[in-house]
């Protein structure tokens, strides 16, 4: 189930916002009725952006070493073929 609170409960339930996202689930703060941040554990975030630095520093050297240049469609259809099939 998804948790949410308001970020001026924030302070507030720390401790219980704490021991949600330590479970892995994500907890929305909403402001004015609307979502506006969410709070994930720092393990969840190092398993969401793991390996992205690398794979930049990948294109930035197939960048320099290569005259090949892709276009924004042909990169997000290749990316939607992979995802969908």
């Amino acid at each position: 189930m998804m948790q949410t609170c308001t970020i001026s409960e924030l302070n507030d339930r720390y401790a219980e916002i704490e021991k949600t996202v330590q479970t892995g689930r994500p907890v929305y703060l909403s402001h004015q009725g609307n979502h506006s941040i969410v709070i994930i554990s720092a393990a969840m975030f190092e398993e969401l952006t793991s390996g992205v630095e690398a794979k930049l520093d990948e294109a930035d050297e197939a960048a320099r070493t290569t005259a090949k240049r892709l276009t924004h469609r042909e990169v997000f259809s290749s990316l939607r073929r992979k995802l969908h099939g």
